[in-house]
Parts: structure tokens; sequence; C-alpha cells
């Protein structure tokens, strides 16, 4: 049921689009074709469900060569695009206790703390953007496109680091043992790789961009000029 009603929102949501983008081009017939390239950058998090973590997230970013459709307000984005997105995940709440005997026999527990531990997730995809919206020609002109990147992550690394303190508790002592490396009881940090994959499924994404078109500032000199050109032919 839930299915049924996203998928009629999205089919209303992209009628009414149609039905907007389609006014706008009736005002007036001005098609332009563009080819190019873009750079981009942001913030990145890989949600999940999880127990004990938190999403901290990261750095992302990419860019792409591709082709733009504009008519009037309308754009149409396509082409190839390299997109990098890095995550970190903070993990809680793994502390542990096992029971264990040293080396005389007598039992011993062994505590393991975690002060700090963080999974990094690190993603490199070769998509294919599908991007449709509207530009906005104010005092900033600024734009929004929406629509899929269909791709393959390229590379996925996945890694961890953090901190571990091991100490060990006996009945017939007062005190913890702490600060024995001689019996693994001592804190130390870790770092290692967990994994890597090349070239796993194709994936779907859905994408929401808001940018600003930074052109009218590039070429300020030139607009100014094109301006007064047509008003001077008025």
């Amino acid at each position: 049921m839930n299915q049924k009603r996203i998928f009629s929102k999205f089919a209303m949501a992209i009628a009414v689009f149609a039905l907007i983008s389609g006014g706008v081009s009736a005002q007036k017939k001005e098609t332009r074709h563009y080819l190019g390239g873009w750079l981009y950058g942001g913030y990145s998090a890989m949600f999940h469900s999880f127990d004990n973590t938190s999403v901290l997230g990261g750095a992302g970013g990419g860019f792409g060569l591709g082709y733009q459709l504009r008519r009037n307000q309308f754009i149409f984005n396509t082409g190839v695009e390299f997109e990098f997105l890095n995550s970190a995940t903070k993990v809680t709440g793994i502390d542990g206790t096992f029971p264990i005997k040293d080396t005389q026999g007598k039992d011993v527990s062994f505590n393991a703390h975690f002060p700090s531990y963080r999974d990094h997730q690190k993603v490199t995809y070769l998509n294919l953007p599908i991007l449709a919206g509207m530009q906005f020609n104010g005092d900033i002109p600024f734009y929004f496109l929406a629509g899929v990147k269909v791709g393959t992550p390229i590379k996925n690394t996945f890694s961890s680091n953090g901190t571990i303190r091991t100490d060990g508790w006996y009945e017939q002592y007062i005190d913890t043992f702490i600060n024995m490396p001689n019996h693994y009881y001592k804190e130390q940090d870790f770092n290692g790789v967990k994994g890597v994959s090349i070239f796993s499924k194709i994936n779907v994404m859905a994408s929401v961009e808001f940018g600003v078109d930074i052109n009218k500032y590039i070429f300020k000199e030139q607009e100014a000029a094109k301006k007064a050109k047509q008003k001077a032919k008025k």
C-alpha cells in the first residue's frame, strides 16, 4: 500500500512538472543545445539501520561530460559522470566482557573497551544521469534538477579505525589489571581495510540538485555587450 502511494505521488509530481515546463516552453520557442562539463561537491552520507551506530557522513563530489538541452526555462541533462562518495559511521556500545583463564588456570574477566570506533565507506561510481529541471533568471540565477542516475560502483572500499583498551579482573585481587602488555592488557589503535570490491551490480539512485548558474558572473562583460547590442537594435 505504501509503495502504491509513493508511486502515485511521484507520478502526480511528474505530471505537474510536465504541465509547468510545457506551459513555459509554449511562451517562446527558444531551444538551445550545449555540450560541456561540470564539477560539483558537497556533503554525502550513507544511511543505514545498524544498531549502536550514528552516521557522520563526509565529503563527496564528481565531474562529468555531457549534453544539455534548454528550452526557455526548461533544462534536460544527460551524459557520463564520475562520482565519489565518502561517509563515516560512529560505532558505540560494543564493549564486551569475556571469561578466560590465565596461564595458571585461574578465571579472569577479560574486558574490551572501545573509546572510539569508526567505519568508513568510500565509493566511486560511473553514472549516466538523466535529469530535468528549471532555470530561474533573477538577480541570482539558480536552477534545480531532479531525476535518476543509473550507474555502477567502479570501486568500493570499506575500512575501520579506532582505539581498543583491554584489562583483566581477578576475583582474588582488588584492582583491575591494566597497562600490562605482556598479559595483553593495554590500549592500542587499530586501522585496517576490511574489503575492496570492483565493478558490482547496476545501481539506480534518485537525484535532486540545486545550484547557481555562474555564467552570468564569469561572462559579465559579454552579457552586458550583448544586452547593449540588442537595445541598440530596438
